[in-house]
This record gives C-alpha cells, structure tokens and sequence, in this order.
C-alpha cells in the first residue's frame, strides 16, 4: 500500500513540474526557433520532457522489485546504445559543410538525448514486461 501511494506522489511531482519546465521551455525557445538558431535553453525543454517522460513510467520504477530492477537494466543498455548512434548522426551531420555545430551545441544535442532515451525505453520496456 505504502509502494502505491509513494508512487502516486511522486508522479504527481513529476507532472507538476514537467508541466511547469516544459511551458517555460516553450516560451523561451520560441524566438530562437522562429528565427531559425539554435536554441541553447533545449535542455530546458528536455529536463520537462523528462518529468513528464517519469510520470507515466513512476509507477512501474519505484516499487523496487525484480520487474523495476529489469526495466532500469535494459533502459540503461538501450541509451548507451542510443548515445553512441547520436554521436555517429552528429560526427555525419557535422562533416557536412552546410551546418557546423560548435561543442556546447553537441553537449546540447547529446544531453537532450540522454535526458529522453532513458524514460523513453522504460516506457518501451514496462510495456513489454
């Protein structure tokens, strides 16, 4: 009973402040984007995605037992795998001479998706099991 309400409360949290996060992520990287720059507050807007991202899978992590620990263990195998392709997109798309992207721009990039691929494939995951 303890396990259900914790996991209640905690994907209230995440939905509060995913929704908070995400609108003001919204708001500020509106202008860059309609200007067509790169918008350097995006990781603003992958933390909210993130929370979000945690609130539907809450319940299925945090009761901690044999079926989170697999969800958690697959979903770490799975991002390092989806790093390693981003950073094979991004050594391509930079080789290219039409657009270079300088280093705080691919931490950027590479954060926003390790900030998703992780929540991601535990909802893959915890639909699977």
């Amino acid at each position: 009973m303890k396990h259900l309400r914790e996991g209640r409360n905690n994907r209230r949290l995440f939905l509060i402040t995913g929704s908070l996060v995400t609108l003001c992520a919204i708001y500020i990287n509106y202008e860059p984007l309609m200007n067509g720059e790169f918008p350097l507050s995006m990781l603003l807007l992958a933390v909210g995605c993130n929370q979000l991202l945690m609130a539907y899978v809450a319940p299925h992590i945090f009761p901690k037992d044999e079926r989170s620990k697999n969800i958690s263990t697959k979903s770490t195998h799975v991002t390092f795998f989806a790093l390693v392709g981003m950073m094979l997109v991004l050594l391509i798309v930079n080789g290219a001479d039409a657009s270079r992207l300088d280093g705080t721009q691919v931490l950027h990039v590479l954060t926003a998706t390790l900030l998703l691929a992780i929540p991601g494939s535990m909802i893959f995951f915890s639909k699977r099991m």
